[in-house]
């Protein structure tokens, strides 16, 4: 997984969300991190490295201690 780099549509699909919801996290600074490699007519060329995906990821998940 570290080598791979997502497309804003296959990175929606595997975190199960839209695909507008990581245009909308970018814009606000929320999301993973992300390179950008230009536009052209069809917009900005985004692409996220799996590995900056992880972390991000990390940096979100909630830890519960269960109470004996």
């Amino acid at each position: 997984m570290e080598d791979k780099i997502y497309t804003q549509d296959e990175l929606a699909k595997y975190l199960g969300i839209k695909k507008s919801l990581l245009i909308h996290w970018r814009f606000h600074k929320k999301g993973p991190s992300y390179i950008k490699l230009g536009e052209n007519k069809r917009g900005v060329q985004v692409r996220y490295a799996a590995q900056d995906v992880k972390k991000w990821l990390s940096k979100h998940t909630v830890h519960f201690v269960r109470e004996k």
